[in-house]
């Protein structure tokens, strides 16, 4: 009897694709989060809001506040990369669904900037519905693109 090599149904991707996908879903996070937490440390919505986890005193990733333009034009180009990647059922498993768990389940999460970790707080709800809101645009430009 002879011993049948199996295959997997899906062949895992390169370690290379991989690592891309997964550095382009921590640059889809960062940009995320810095709109996100920009959003709720501004004064209109930081006196209104109750869910607001930062404080006046702690110490702050970005110096700056990024314009919404360019928050989208940046998601644009990230997600214009990562489309190849989101048609591959295996990195929807494995780099996906953890980006988006990522973006739920922290409300206060550290990066590192430079040689400076700084913890950035933020609403999880609020940055998976920006998350929508950014691939509803980018989607919407780019099958319009097509259609013209």
């Amino acid at each position: 009897m002879h011993s049948a090599r199996f295959q997997p149904i899906q062949q895992q991707p390169t370690s290379v694709k991989l690592k891309k996908a997964d550095y382009l879903f921590e640059c889809l996070e960062r940009l995320i989060c810095h709109s996100v937490s920009a959003a709720l440390s501004s004064p209109a919505t930081s006196s209104s809001s109750s869910t607001s986890t930062s404080s006046p005193h702690s110490p702050s990733l970005y110096q700056f506040v990024l314009p919404q333009e360019d928050v989208t034009i940046l998601a644009a180009k990230i997600l214009e990369n990562l489309a190849e990647y989101l048609a591959d059922d295996y990195i929807i498993v494995s780099s996906f669904i953890p980006f988006l768990v990522r973006l739920l389940e922290e409300d206060t999460t550290t990066h590192e900037n430079g040689n400076h970790h700084a913890r950035i707080s933020y609403n999880g709800e609020r940055a998976v519905a920006k998350l929508l809101d950014l691939m509803a645009i980018c989607l919407e430009v780019r099958s319009s693109s097509v259609i013209i």
